[in-house]
This record gives C-alpha cells, sequence and structure tokens, in this order.
C-alpha cells in the first residue's frame, strides 16, 4: 500500500500522475479523475501497488511536467 501526501507549494494547482497499474482515481488527471490540487492545498493519494518495480510520476498540469517536476517510484 503507498500513501502519499502532496502539499501543493506551487502557486497554481497541480497534480500527481503515477505510471503503473492504478486505480483510475489515483491517476492524477486533473479534471477526469480528480479535483486539481489548489496552491497551499494538500492531497492523500492511496492505492495499491501492483508488483515491485521502478515506475515514475509527475503533474498533470502544464507546464510542470515540461520544467522538470517528475521523480522515480522505486518499489522493493
Amino acid at each position: 500500500m503507498l500513501r502519499a501526501t502532496v502539499t501543493n507549494r506551487l502557486p497554481t494547482d497541480t497534480s500527481v500522475h503515477w505510471h503503473g497499474a492504478l486505480r483510475n482515481d489515483a491517476d492524477g488527471v486533473p479534471g477526469l479523475t480528480q479535483r486539481p490540487i489548489a496552491a497551499g492545498a494538500d492531497h492523500v493519494y492511496q492505492f495499491t501497488v501492483p508488483r515491485p518495480g521502478t515506475y515514475w510520476f509527475h503533474p498533470h498540469v502544464a507546464p510542470q511536467l515540461d520544467r522538470g517536476l517528475y521523480a522515480p517510484l522505486i518499489v522493493d
């Protein structure tokens, strides 16, 4: 089980898109699968990671991804 609290310290809305086989409501597409995380707000993502491996995550709000806001997620 992965549980991550995201605190948005950016000046605009954001979200987190987790790459891997996840529930649709943890997909992080603002306006489609979740409400955007407003500036200064928190959002808790919780889902079961399907299997160990190397995944990655990033925002689904332009131009945040273009500016390098992404990271690896390694599940052992």
